[in-house]
């Protein structure tokens, strides 16, 4: 599990990742977008519908 491993692998790990999504190597599935306002309907969304990908809180 990462959160068990040290602070130079997390960070190691967190900058793969960062340059994956940067380059568009990876790209996240993103299931829908809620306005910050909105993240009680989001959770309720995430429960209820139980989608594919993630759901995103916008700020």
């Amino acid at each position: 599990m990462l959160l068990t491993e040290s602070a130079s692998a997390r960070l190691a790990v967190k900058s793969v990742i960062s340059d994956l999504l940067v380059s568009g190597k990876v790209k996240p599935v993103v299931a829908k977008v809620f306005a910050l306002e909105d993240a009680a309907e989001g959770l309720r969304y995430l429960i209820e519908e139980r989608p594919f990908g993630r759901v995103v809180l916008k700020i």
